[in-house]
């Protein structure tokens, strides 16, 4: 599988393992995941990898994860935060755009702004 988009070349190499190229800044990256990638996608500056148990969201300086139906982690790569979220129902949804983060459960929608 291999995506193209804004300056950016993304292959899926192997079954878990997910080179993103750089080619304005000429870098590479590797992103290896425990769970065979089932699904990637790239729209508007984020990257969403679907795997067979998580769901992970990629977009400029944060990497948004959700590992369990009702945990998200947040990891803000260039303050070196992480945050974890625990929703009382099951995330149904999740969107990172526009330093913006929409989750949706079941019973309720959360909005959250970047700082």
């Amino acid at each position: 599988c291999f995506v193209y988009q804004q300056n950016m070349d993304v292959t899926l190499a192997e079954n878990n393992t997910i080179t993103v190229h750089d080619i304005l800044n000429e870098t590479k990256e590797e992103l290896d995941f425990r769970d065979r990638v089932v699904d990637m996608s790239l729209a508007y500056g984020s990257m969403v990898v679907t795997t067979n148990s998580q769901c992970f969201v990629y977009q400029q300086n944060m990497d948004v994860t959700l590992a369990e139906n009702n945990t998200i982690t947040v990891h803000d790569i260039l303050n070196e935060t992480k945050e974890e979220l625990d929703f009382r129902d099951r995330v149904v949804d999740m969107s990172l755009a526009y330093g913006s983060m929409v989750v949706t459960t079941n019973s309720q929608c959360f909005v959250y702004q970047q700082n």
